[in-house]
């Protein structure tokens, strides 16, 4: 009995660890080998480098907890080519449990970031959607909520 209570709690912290790390891997194997979809990963030392050339200051700020970022850009045509789209992108993230923290409309992009599950809470999906392409970001570390609530956040200050 305890063998197979242990593999139950195995499987389950199994899949929430995998459901934390799907959301950017959904989408590279959705789109893979589709013209000018991008992605990156950048971790420690080059995140942090990558970060502080931000020119938002309070922006800065607030993600200066941050260790690691990895990110897609998707052009829109890749999108309706797929017959996907970024609401049912949200959908997906919320039926794993992702929690939306909040949604930022500005000039005809909508800005939305999310809160993977878990208890350390420490991983986070912003998905950036404008007339032209999508991008998201996954970004692994501490995010002040009080400064991101406090100012007005477009894809320029990403």
């Amino acid at each position: 009995m305890k063998t197979y209570i242990l593999s139950i709690f195995l499987l389950l912290t199994i899949s929430v660890a995998n459901s934390q790390h799907n959301s950017i891997r959904v989408l590279k194997d959705r789109f893979r080998g589709e013209a000018d979809v991008h992605s990156f990963k950048l971790e420690g030392l080059i995140a942090r480098l990558a970060l502080k050339m931000i020119d938002d200051h309070e922006f800065k700020e607030a993600i200066s907890g941050v260790r690691s970022i990895e990110f897609i850009t998707i052009p829109k045509e890749a999108f309706i080519q797929q017959r996907v789209s970024v609401s049912g992108y949200k959908k997906f993230l919320e039926e794993n449990h992702f929690e939306s923290l909040m949604e930022v409309k500005d000039n005809g992009e909508v800005v939305s970031f999310l809160l993977a599950p878990g208890k350390k809470r420490d991983y986070y999906v912003v998905i950036v959607d404008n007339p032209r392409e999508v991008v998201v970001f996954e970004l692994k570390g501490y995010i002040d909520p009080t400064i991101l609530t406090n100012q007005k956040i477009t894809s320029a200050s990403l």
